[in-house]
């Protein structure tokens, strides 16, 4: 909401809408609000810039930034007589932040706490606010962070909410990294691409993808579902849980995959899955959409299930190196290729047979896997094993 200007009253009317959210009082349970006092003079001029109030005196005085000794000072804003200022009622407080004012003088009493953060030291410095930005990152939380883009949102006491103000802020401060927690609708080329997400777990850090570019970006300790467009990181990562995720490709490292996965079919660059695993118990397996796909698709150290469809392009290639995992290979769309097998697990069709190594249903096959009796393990040494795996919490007991 926008501020307005009585010319009868000369009194400035502030509606609470027009200030931020911060936080709650745990005490009182008020709500504590910010208002930035640079754009607030900013908010003034535009409405004095009007023909209903070109012709009235000037409402404040804005003092820029200056450089006192190589320090900046902050910036002033001053409002002139006659002008006062009303804030909308209501049992909330108001933080002045971003530079000195009088504000708190030119205010008519009502229920508002107004809380000004005036200084004699108090400094504007670009490279002050920078180290503000702790580990380098914005700081994003969609659930109780702040929309905006002024010093100091974006920063971890005052998260920004939405991703388009967050890439904003980073161009602005020179910074590659965002730490991001809650839950977020992502779509289009908000500008991420070449920039690291950084979660606080897959549980708390979802990204719901609509056809969202991340070429070259970095995904750490998210969940990432929907679609992607182009060839992305993903480390210690949840893939698809509940609603899937296609166009992937790219590298995996120590990732679950939680639910249908469609690779890009137009990818080119090898697509690595490197200690992966299956994030659904139980006997159902996650899917892995080949898509047609020419680029070569490679799982180092996977365990548990996977479910494979659409392996079909004569030129397409599968390495499967695997620690105790059940891959199924659908006969219906699974038709061209070379896959090769190792490790530990089985490889069977969507019946249930097994895979031999050969010529099978249109595929080559090199099927180098050893299950639990052809290892010759003693009982003790396969409990010794299951037991390792079992507390690893990664690797399911030997097939």
């Amino acid at each position: 909401m926008a501020i307005t200007i009585d010319y009868n009253t000369y009194i400035i009317n502030v509606p609470k809408l027009y200030t931020q959210f911060v936080s709650t009082d745990p005490q009182t349970g008020a709500e504590i609000r910010s208002m930035d006092i640079v754009q607030f003079a900013k908010d003034l001029y535009d409405v004095q810039d009007n023909p209903d109030g070109a012709w009235a005196t000037t409402a404040y005085e804005y003092t820029a930034p200056k450089d006192v000794g190589g320090v900046q000072l902050a910036p002033v804003v001053l409002i002139l007589s006659p002008y006062i200022i009303t804030f909308e009622d209501g049992q909330y407080a108001i933080n002045l932040v971003n530079g000195n004012t009088n504000i708190q003088d030119k205010v008519t009493v009502n229920q508002v706490s107004i809380r000004p953060n005036n200084s004699v030291g108090n400094t504007f410095s670009d490279a002050i606010n920078s180290q503000s930005f702790e580990g380098a990152m914005v700081w994003v939380d969609s659930n109780g962070g702040l929309t905006g883009t002024a010093f100091p949102i974006g920063t971890p006491p005052k998260e920004v909410d939405n991703m388009v103000d967050a890439v904003a802020i980073a161009l602005r401060e020179g910074l590659k990294l965002f730490h991001f927690r809650g839950s977020i609708n992502v779509s289009g080329n908000p500008g991420i691409s070449r920039y690291g997400v950084v979660g606080t777990t897959p549980a708390d850090s979802v990204i719901i993808a609509t056809d969202l570019e991340v070429n070259l970006s970095t995904f750490i300790k998210c969940a990432v579902v929907g679609s992607v467009i182009g060839r992305g990181s993903y480390q210690d990562c949840s893939l698809g849980k509940t609603l899937n995720l296609s166009g992937v490709e790219g590298l995996f490292d120590n990732c679950g995959i939680a639910g249908n996965i469609t690779l890009d079919a137009l990818a080119t660059e090898p697509i690595i899955f490197k200690d992966c695993i299956s994030a659904i118990a139980g006997t159902a397996k996650p899917g892995l959409n080949c898509n047609g796909t020419a680029a070569g698709i490679n799982f180092r150290r996977y365990a548990g299930g996977l479910a494979i469809t659409n392996f079909n392009n004569p030129a397409g290639t599968m390495t499967l190196d695997l620690m105790g995992s059940e891959i199924s290979i659908n006969s219906t769309n699974c038709t061209n290729g070379v896959i090769v097998a190792r490790g530990v697990g089985r490889l069977i069709d969507e019946l249930g047979n097994n895979i031999p190594s050969g010529t099978w249903n249109g595929i080559t096959i090199v099927n180098q896997l050893v299950t639990r009796d052809q290892l010759g393990l003693t009982q003790a040494q396969e409990d010794q094993l299951n037991n390792i795996n079992n507390k690893s919490n990664l690797i399911p007991a030997l097939i």
